[in-house]
């Protein structure tokens, strides 16, 4: 790590969060940092003691702007977890940070995207740094509650399926819950920060689809967006790959009024020929069934790059996926632990990058995290070995965003994404 730029990557896996956060603020010390920015994480088991442990850090450093939120799991050169607390903080003298929370982005995507990221233009405007990076986590998608039924993913019956229906669209205006449009969110980003490089993810549950949070200094909150941006006279290598093989059987779809929504497969209605083309039976149709799917996600194509899809609720014979699609072909894609520990030696295989690197910040997919199983140790033993000493954190959230100028943004499942500091 060159002298002047330190990072310290710290875990605690304590219950009580006022002890959570004073081993971070320990570690943090004892690596002899003074940040001037932290990014924090937290598994949702410690809903209830969010406020104690932020309250704790942010007392200790003032000055360093904090975000974060609520990931399914982590892994860092002290382990892999999914139950835990983690947090990231950098020092670097020659280094501006800008910051800032919209909420409602479930509501108004575009108008919250649009009012962060002028605020973090407004900060950074006389910045002389040549590289910009943008950190942004949004709300991922939540599955409102029936009353009765309560909050699943498969609803079978044509009343329930009525009333899930109706409820998802309308809930995300009402109570900030259904899917995340986080695909709009990133979109308006890029076009207010043309310049800036851009890692993000999805705040999420351990896979539940039931609630997630952010985090913004001591705030705590629900259905918002948080951005940190910095100017830095450090590189950031920037690494995004697809951790699914994309095959060629070809599915021509309908879409329903919303795009999130695949209506028909084939002209056929989409949840019945989804299961003839898998060969799969009805009895597959169960709330068991999202994490088969992991290992099968739709994929669109758009300007020469795939977009996985994981699909995220069955209602009736209506399939909705977790981001808008943007194409009428899909094609059926396929994963395994396998393909996942390839996809690592792509983002991390360039040895004359990574000898360079003194951070390293990573995001993938949360259903990778299921679908990976005890394959998940394998792949930190693999990203240990390609960035040695290198402090790194990874985090799973339930989407992915990554942009770099130039290229297209990117909203997607079943990617892993990468930043590494020089």
């Amino acid at each position: 790590m060159s002298e002047d730029f330190k990072a310290s990557v710290t875990v605690s896996r304590l219950w009580d969060g006022k002890r959570v956060g004073q081993e971070l603020v320990d570690k943090i010390k004892q690596d002899d940092v003074d940040p001037d920015f932290i990014l924090l994480f937290s598994t949702i088991h410690y809903e209830g003691e969010f406020q104690k442990f932020l309250d704790i850090v942010k007392d200790e450093f003032p000055d360093a702007p904090l975000v974060g939120g609520t990931v399914a799991g982590f892994m860092s050169q002290q382990g892999c977890y999914t139950r835990g607390v983690s947090a990231m903080a950098v020092e670097y003298e020659d280094m501006e940070v800008s910051y800032t929370i919209g909420h409602n982005t479930k509501g108004k995507p575009k108008s919250k995207a649009k009012k962060c990221s002028k605020e973090i233009r407004e900060e950074l405007k006389d910045s002389e740094h040549d590289e910009k990076l943008v950190f942004m986590f949004t709300s991922g998608s939540e599955m409102p509650s029936i009353p009765g039924l309560g909050s699943k993913r498969v609803y079978n019956s044509k009343v329930a399926s009525f009333l899930a229906s109706k409820l998802l669209w309308i809930s995300s205006k009402l109570f900030g819950k259904g899917v995340g449009k986080e695909e709009i969110v990133l979109k308006n980003v890029s076009e207010e920060l043309p310049e800036f490089k851009i890692i993000g993810g999805s705040t999420t549950d351990n896979n539940k689809m039931a609630s997630n949070f952010q985090f913004f200094d001591k705030k705590v909150s629900r259905n918002s967006l948080v951005l940190l941006a910095v100017g830095i006279n450090k590189n950031v290598y920037m690494t995004s790959e697809a951790a699914v093989e994309k095959t060629e059987e070809e599915l021509k779809i309908k879409k329903g009024s919303k795009g999130y929504i695949i209506k028909e497969i084939d002209d056929n209605y989409a949840t019945e020929k989804l299961l003839e083309r898998f060969n799969w039976p009805k009895e597959f149709l169960n709330e068991s069934l999202h994490r088969k799917t992991f290992f099968y996600p739709l994929i669109f194509e758009k300007e020469g790059e795939i977009f996985p899809e994981v699909m995220g609720v069955i209602i009736g014979n209506k399939i909705i996926c977790g981001y808008e699609i943007d194409s009428e072909r899909l094609f059926l894609g396929r994963t395994s632990g396998q393909t996942l520990l390839e996809t690592i030696d792509k983002v991390f295989g360039n040895t004359e990058i990574f000898e360079k690197a003194d951070l390293n910040f990573t995001i993938y997919c949360s259903a990778l995290l299921e679908a990976i199983g005890k394959d998940f140790f394998n792949l930190r033993e693999s990203i240990t070995e390609n960035l040695g000493e290198t402090p790194f954190l990874l985090i799973a959230t339930s989407g992915e965003d990554f942009r770099v100028p130039g290229n297209i943004p990117k909203h997607t499942n079943e990617t892993i994404n990468a930043a590494t500091f020089l």
